[in-house]
């Protein structure tokens, strides 16, 4: 697993070197490998920070390669920037809200 951060905080590297307003919001987010979720994703975990949760089943066998790994991060950032997070909790039916904030 920490081979797995590793590989995730490269891609820090390269979203701070290549598009710098994500890298900022990255490089302060909690960085977890766990099995609770099917694929990766951000969350809010304590004291309001974000965390990228990543199942490291999913980041093996389907993110092979680094241009897919950056491309799923920056999209999760986005989560972050439009604030899907924070409003989540404000819809009931989570699935909905999860392909449209898609």
């Amino acid at each position: 697993m920490a081979s797995i951060l590793r590989e995730v905080d490269q891609t820090s590297v390269d979203l701070l070197a290549k598009e710098p307003f994500f890298g900022h919001f990255f490089t302060g987010m909690i960085r977890k490998v766990s099995f609770e979720g099917p694929t990766l994703g951000v969350q809010l975990a304590d004291h309001q920070q974000v965390m990228l949760v990543v199942n490291p089943d999913f980041w093996e066998e389907k993110l092979q390669l680094p241009a897919h790994r950056y491309g799923l991060i920056k999209h999760e950032l986005l989560h972050v920037v439009f604030k899907h997070i924070l409003v989540r909790g404000k819809y009931p039916l989570k699935i909905l809200f999860n392909i449209a904030a898609d």
